[in-house]
């Protein structure tokens, strides 16, 4: 069975607009950027995912999914 990552508990898009996506060894750190430039974290751990997850193509598919949840999304590099 693969694993699903569920984006539940993120702040409102009207709130903090722009979310940028990070893939560090391990984790895929999401940021959720307000107007005032506070900055809300959120970490997944890619072990999380399972042995067979690819860390690639989830970042990928969160970039996407959270373009359609309305945020203004930016990949950064590794």
């Amino acid at each position: 069975m693969e694993a699903v990552l569920r984006l539940t508990g993120l702040p409102a898009p009207q709130r903090c607009p722009v979310a940028t996506v990070r893939r560090v060894p391990g984790v895929i750190q999401l940021r959720f950027l307000s107007p005032d430039g506070r900055e809300m974290p959120f970490d997944v751990d890619v072990g999380l995912l399972g042995p067979q997850a690819d860390a690639e193509a989830e970042e990928l598919r969160l970039l996407a999914q959270l373009g359609d949840m309305g945020y203004e999304v930016r990949r950064l590099a590794p």
